[in-house]
């Protein structure tokens, strides 16, 4: 997924389910078309909503839909304009309101999509929802957005602190849906650092916990086999992980390269062998050569 649409689509899914749908046909029309981006549809009908509805809650959610749209249109998003939406909508509903983590949430990400990301204001919104809403979905979407700011400058000392503050956040919420995905960052900044001992156990950990997004399974499993075998020199858990990666994943377009390497390493090939054929002709037409 975009990098973009993935808080583009979390955040509107919230939505859709923090509030009670009374207009539920009408509202989930334009979040479908928001999810779909038909923006223009979406629109419409959440200015529908905001004209025709004497419901509060679901005038409340039309209007963020509106700021949405503004915030995370593609192409044309304003961020910028975004903001004073989302501050007034704030204002209007108050701190305490079920909206008001969500608004928050989305006032951070305006803030560092802005051409000049303004950090400071981001940050304030970030830690009032690790604050105030301290263990919610929100608050591991804030603390993922946390770590990045930590990271934003490619320094050791500020990757080191994004991968500690990560560290401490999953150990205080261990069972967070997103504690995956905060390893998987952990991971990468930490071999940016080529500090790949601990890339590894961060990419273990993942792989874990889960990798949500499918088309990074295989190749988390993958790269730890690479990383064990060609950088660590630990033979055993290559295997390990080129066994898991041809038992788990027969259709990946690696599992072949994985059956060689495992044929190399002395380890046992689960399930279907399809590389000691081709290396027994191969050996078979070297002998031949050989011979002439």
């Amino acid at each position: 997924m975009h990098p973009v649409l993935r808080p583009v689509l979390i955040v509107a899914l919230l939505f859709s389910a923090v509030l009670p749908l009374q207009a539920e046909s009408l509202l989930q029309e334009a979040w479908r078309e928001y999810n779909y981006q038909n923006w223009h549809r979406a629109d419409q009908i959440f200015s529908q909503i905001i004209d025709e509805s004497d419901i509060p809650d679901d005038v409340i959610q039309a209007k963020i839909g509106e700021a949405m749209i503004v915030h995370f249109k593609i192409p044309g998003g304003r961020p910028g304009k975004a903001i004073g939406m989302y501050e007034e909508i704030l204002q209007d509903v108050g701190p305490s309101h079920a909206v008001s983590p969500n608004l928050n949430l989305l006032m951070g990400r305006a803030y560092m999509a802005l051409r000049k990301p303004d950090i400071a204001s981001a940050k304030k919104h970030f830690e009032k929802i690790l604050t105030d809403n301290p263990g919610s979905i929100e608050a591991h979407e804030a603390a993922l957005e946390m770590a990045y700011i930590k990271s934003y400058v490619h320094d050791y000392n500020y990757f080191m602190d994004a991968i500690n503050f990560l560290q401490k956040y999953c150990t205080r919420y261990p069972e967070n849906p997103l504690a995956g995905t905060m390893m998987g960052l952990c991971a990468n900044l930490a071999l940016d650092l080529k500090e790949y001992e601990h890339a590894r156990s961060y990419l273990i950990a993942w792989d874990s916990i889960g990798v949500m997004n499918v088309r990074y399974k295989s190749a988390v499993v993958y790269q730890i086999a690479r990383m064990s075998e060609e950088v660590l020199g630990d033979t055993a858990t290559a295997i390990t992980y080129y066994q898991k990666l041809a038992r788990e994943y027969e259709s990946d377009n690696r599992l072949y390269f994985s059956q060689l390497r495992l044929k190399a390493l002395g380890g046992e090939i689960p399930g279907e062998d399809i590389v000691s054929e081709d290396l027994e002709m191969i050996a078979a037409e070297q002998e031949e050569t050989s011979d002439e």
